[in-house]
């Protein structure tokens, strides 16, 4: 493996990269040309542009850090965290990663969030939920968030195509769950993200160190 990807290989962003760049040199002992990885990414925006983003932001998305996707989330949590987004621009890329847990055990997850804005003017969303053993395929959500609950969208991509979900149904499903989650880690315009409260660490109280003398 070229030295360069063997330093990558202990995130699952960095093993997903080395599956891309393989995917065009043929092999893992080589890194493309700066002209092949040009040609991959016309090649991909023609054929699927959303894939052709995706390929694009995962190569240069930066690092992100862990963060814990819930085992659910009530019909009252899943409309707080789209309000939340309705309210500010999307930011054209956002990654994070985390484990989610099954009947099977745990498993590595990173979720790449491609924002965009729609024809009224309001943020839009689309989720690739990306695993490294079935990658290049990814699970596919699409989120049209809104201020007013009831009137947000949320799909899945199936084998039948597209399949809106209730907010009920969005939180108790392993890929709309973390789809949600990485929506919580988009910041407002005053910087601020929701944090489920389990996560939260308390700041520590301040403590005045006294000086004990003894006296005679």
């Amino acid at each position: 493996m070229h030295p360069l990807l063997q330093q990558h290989q202990h995130s699952l962003l960095g093993r997903l990269r080395t599956k891309i760049l393989t995917r065009i040199t043929g092999s893992n002992e080589f890194l493309p040309s700066a002209r092949d990885l040009w040609r991959m990414h016309m090649s991909d925006w023609k054929e699927n542009p959303i894939a052709g983003r995706i390929d694009f932001h995962l190569l240069n998305v930066q690092e992100a850090s862990f963060v814990s996707f819930p085992k659910k989330l009530s019909r009252q949590q899943v409309r707080a965290t789209l309000r939340h987004v309705a309210k500010h621009e999307a930011p054209l890329k956002k990654y994070v990663k985390g484990e989610i847990h099954t009947p099977q055990g745990s498993q590595k997850v990173g979720c790449l969030l491609l924002g965009h804005e729609r024809t009224s003017g309001d943020p839009g969303y689309y989720a690739a939920i990306l695993t490294e053993d079935v990658f290049s395929s990814c699970g596919y959500v699409s989120i049209v968030p809104s201020d007013e609950d009831g009137k947000s969208i949320i799909s899945e991509l199936s084998a039948d195509g597209w399949q809106t979900l209730t907010a009920a149904q969005a939180g108790n499903r392993a890929s709309t769950l973390v789809a949600l989650t990485a929506l919580n880690e988009v910041p407002d315009s005053k910087g601020r993200i929701r944090m489920q409260v389990d996560n939260l660490i308390m700041r520590p109280e301040p403590t005045t160190n006294y000086l004990m003398t003894s006296g005679r």
